[in-house]
């Protein structure tokens, strides 16, 4: 009778651990179906991301979209316009540093070239 109850209590016990496996498992299933869904997610932001460096890189070997202009007879506001709009696309294809080093430094180099001119 003794062997036939701790055969019983030994199978509760085992029962209550399957059953907390069974959770733990759901648990890590639901876990993983999250990462699936998070990885996906940034997948398709680097998609994104590329897709708009290649915006960039097209642009940017415009020389109005990289800052040259024409000072002297040009408007600046405009070109401050485009270099917002520059700006954001640069920003989206992660070359914001890249961008402004390079249109910056062209937009002040017009406009020293058209001092020069006066």
């Amino acid at each position: 009778m003794m062997l036939k109850q701790q055969m019983l209590k030994s199978l509760d016990r085992q029962k209550h651990d399957l059953e907390e496996m069974r959770e733990q498992l759901e648990c890590q299933r639901e876990d993983i179906v999250k990462i699936r869904e998070k990885i996906a997610h940034i997948k398709e932001l680097n998609r994104e991301k590329e897709h708009w460096a290649f915006v960039y890189n097209e642009l940017i070997k415009c020389p109005m979209f990289s800052g040259i202009h024409d000072a002297t007879n040009g408007d600046k506001t405009f070109m401050h316009g485009v270099g917002a709009v520059m700006d954001y696309i640069a920003y989206e294809a992660g070359k914001t540093d890249e961008f402004d080093e390079i249109f910056y430094s062209n937009l002040i180099a017009s406009e020293e070239k058209a001092k020069e001119k006066l």
